[in-house]
């Protein structure tokens, strides 16, 4: 493959802010007729009446936020925000896709140097120079897959709504407490209550420990792990379990301290640290609502009467914890709740796995047209793919009722493929007894099972495989599978 021939960044694009009225801050609206683009995460930064602060351009512009690095693809009429904002345009349209430039801009590492100004880094880049007609092939696939991957994120936005708005419903605003919910203290309901290691150690030996910034509900972020030898009776003494309730007690944001979930499950032991208060409470509670309850708006104002200051940190120790009213609402209702907030997690997880394929898609398609190693010609194998990833979530959304929990998932062969994926890789064991935790609309046999994965097996979707585990008496060798590459 010839060498691709890279052509200096002011030769294919011009900097025509100057063109562009720009409008302060104080003077957004909250709602206009015209668009104001800034260089801030969100799209639309805020909107103008004046129709003489619009530039009524024919054509396509990037924005590019000096400070922030973001890059945005605009082809409407605009107004832009008065600091930091640069809009550029391409030079010879006969020789370069604008769509095509935004994308590979996108992936550029530019240097961070803060809120520095960063223009001048992004003025130094080479861009490739491909066949326009490939360009424009390659921008509208990345385009498709661009749109995916923003209705794969808003589908899960739109899940964690639903979960507060079924919170809402079902218990009403337990800051006014229609219900007249009867209340209780914390301390009433707790069994067992216990802060976390404190003890440093080696790095990189021993067993996960839990060393969290933020704790979602039902979900533990582990990107943040350190290692530290244990001895046995600190592993006896501050082990997590499946259903443990997790507290952050400590943190510099006082916003993070009270933050609560339930710990579901983990692929190795977890031990947590002394940031964090594991909570036993009795049967009255449910731990799955009693989490949404804690978190909640009115759970939140609770704890920040017994949030106290120390060197910089903010606490809140097992006595204010015990302080905290919480509501005595009847146990079916909170497993009611429970019941739906699952429900809900499951179907996440079959959207954060789209989410993850599509990103991994965008990314291998990304790398290789920039570098000219892209067959152009099997973009239409790639756009059936991405339909493919595309109906898997219409099933989901078809058949799926998030609310009514007499309706559940409806069980498929790309169920199937979404679990193993998931887990990377699964004994036949292993799948059977995944399969069995969940609670299908229809009744599910071992024939259903073995038929699904007979099926992706033959279209390549799967593979099997054999995998290696340990027990008591050696190594077994078990057939498995994978997602088939």
């Amino acid at each position: 493959m010839s060498k691709i021939k890279m052509l200096p960044f002011t030769s294919v694009l011009k900097d025509n802010t100057s063109k562009f009225t720009k409008i302060k801050k104080q003077d957004y609206l909250e709602k206009g007729t015209y668009k104001i683009i800034d260089q801030g995460q969100s799209f639309i930064a805020g909107f103008t009446n004046d129709s003489d602060c619009v530039n009524n351009f024919d054509g396509e512009v990037i924005i590019f936020g000096d400070h922030t690095r973001i890059f945005k693809f605009i082809n409407f009429p605009i107004a832009i925000g008065a600091d930091g904002v640069k809009v550029l345009e391409v030079i010879n349209k006969d020789e370069f896709d604008i769509k095509f430039l935004y994308f590979y801009l996108k992936s550029v590492k530019l240097h961070n140097a803060g809120y520095s100004r960063h223009f001048k880094f992004l003025k130094e880049i080479k861009i490739p120079l491909l066949p326009l007609q490939n360009q424009q092939k390659i921008a509208q696939q990345l385009s498709q897959i661009e749109e995916l991957i923003n209705k794969r994120e808003e589908s899960i936005k739109l899940l964690d709504e639903l979960t507060k708005s079924t919170f809402l419903d079902m218990f009403g605003d337990l800051n006014i407490n229609k219900y007249n919910w009867k209340s209780v203290s914390f301390e009433s309901i707790i069994l067992d209550v216990k802060n976390g290691i404190t003890r440093r150690g080696k790095q990189n030996k021993g067993d996960v420990v839990l060393k969290l910034k933020d704790i979602r509900i039902n979900f533990i972020d582990y990107e943040n792990v350190n290692r530290i030898e244990l001895t046995q009776s600190e592993k006896d003494k501050f082990s997590v379990t499946e259903n443990n309730l997790l507290f952050i007690r400590v943190n510099g944001n006082p916003d993070y301290v009270g933050r609560c979930a339930v710990f579901n499950g983990y692929s190795e032991p977890v031990y947590y640290n002394d940031h964090i208060m594991r909570i036993e409470v009795n049967n009255d509670f449910n731990s799955i609502f009693l989490a949404y309850l804690i978190n909640s708006h009115y759970g939140k104002y609770e704890i920040k009467k017994y949030i106290k200051t120390s060197a910089g940190q903010y606490t809140i120790n097992q006595e204010g914890l015990g302080k905290i009213k919480l509501f005595e609402i009847p146990k079916p209702l909170q497993d009611k709740f429970a019941e739906i907030v699952n429900q809900i997690e499951q179907t996440k997880t079959i959207y954060q796995n789209s989410l993850t394929e599509l990103n991994n898609l965008f990314g291998s398609i990304a790398q290789k047209a920039f570098k000219g190693e892209l067959d152009v010609s099997k973009i239409e194998l790639i756009q059936k793919a991405t339909q493919v990833v595309e109906s898997q979530e219409a099933i989901v959304e078809n058949k799926i009722d998030y609310v009514d929990t007499d309706n559940n998932p409806i069980f498929s062969k790309d169920f199937v493929k979404m679990l193993i994926n998931q887990a990377g890789q699964l004994t036949n064991e292993k799948l059977m007894n995944i399969i069995k935790q969940y609670s299908f609309k229809d009744k599910v046999s071992f024939d259903d099972i073995k038929k699904s994965v007979i099926e992706l097996i033959e279209h390549k979707d799967i593979e099997q495989i054999v995998i290696t585990t340990e027990n008591i008496s050696g190594f077994d060798k078990e057939i498995g599978f994978k997602i088939r590459k």
